[in-house]
This record gives structure tokens, sequence and C-alpha cells, in this order.
């Protein structure tokens, strides 16, 4: 695996861990990193994906979408199959809906929340963001088909995401009853 995978997987889990100072060093030392120059994109689009996670976590919706937009992935075809699922960018790309929904730009997060139709983890996360959205917009009947869906899908979750089935649970029964 490519070291720019391990220090950017490192940096996330920092995150995760709310050990934002750590992600953000792992972020500058992504940006430090030499390679070819296909390599030096795809690194810097990485530690962006972290310093937005973590402006985002922090209440800083605008920069966190100003870092996403700065990516490189979205208006350049420098990947090909030789990356892994991991530089498929589908962090970003559900990053990037959740920015804009905070923002209260629905229309704009609807159509990154859409992206993924195929891919089980982020297409699940897909559906209740989209619910969400939906909601709202005051758009209840679409909202209640994505809940619907996310829950029988997901019923069975990972104790970890059981809160967002619970939430699901909850909206569907209060726009359905």
């Amino acid at each position: 695996m490519l070291p720019q995978a391990r220090v950017y997987l490192l940096g996330l889990a920092a995150h995760l861990q709310g050990r934002s100072a750590d992600a953000l060093v792992r972020a500058d030392e992504l940006d430090a990193m030499p390679g070819a120059d296909g390599i030096r994109v795809l690194a810097r689009d990485l530690a962006r994906h972290i310093r937005a996670e973590v402006g985002f976590a922090s209440g800083r919706p605008a920069e966190a979408l100003a870092l996403l937009e700065e990516m490189t992935v979205w208006d350049e075809a420098v990947w090909d199959t030789r990356f892994s699922m991991l530089f498929t960018f589908s962090g970003p790309v559900m990053l990037r809906g959740d920015v804009l929904f905070e923002l209260g730009r629905y229309r704009e997060a609807l159509r990154w929340f859409g992206t993924y139709s195929l891919a089980p983890y982020p297409f699940g996360y897909a559906w209740y963001r989209q619910g969400r959205t939906y909601e709202e917009l005051g758009e209840t009947d679409r909202a209640a088909e994505l809940y619907e869906n996310f829950v029988r899908r997901w019923a069975e979750a990972d104790p970890d995401l059981q809160p967002l089935v619970v939430d699901a649970r909850q909206r569907l029964k209060a726009l359905t009853e």
C-alpha cells in the first residue's frame, strides 16, 4: 500500500478519536510527502480531506467546504484502477453532502448524497442523509421512503451504527403517523 494511504488512515483515525491536533499533523505530513506528480496530488487531496473533517467537526462548515472544493479529484481524471476503494473518495463526497446540508444548501447536498448507488456502506448512509434532506425540504413522502429503505437494510447494523437506525425509525414513525 502507498505510504500516503497509511498516513491518511492514521489521520482519519486520529480525527475519529477526537485527536484533531494529531490529525492535522498527519495532514501536514501528507503535504510534505515526496513522490511522482500524481501521487503528490493525491497526497494533497487526502490532506485536504483530513483538514475538512476536522474543520466540519469543529463547527466550521464553510471552511470545510472550501477545502473540499480545492480538491483536484472533482475536475481531474488522475485516478485509475491502481487505487483501491480508499481512493474512490467516498469520504470527501459524503462529507461534502453533510457540509452542504449544514449550510442549508439542501438541493446541492442531495446531489452528493445521491452519488453512491451500489456501494453498501456509503449508499446506506446516503439513504439516511437523503431522508434528512428531503425532510428539511418538506418532501415527507420521499423522506419516509428513504428512511424505510435505510431501516430495512440497516436493521442489523453494527452497534456503533444503531443510533442512526433508531433515529431513522423515529423519523419514519413521525412522518407516517
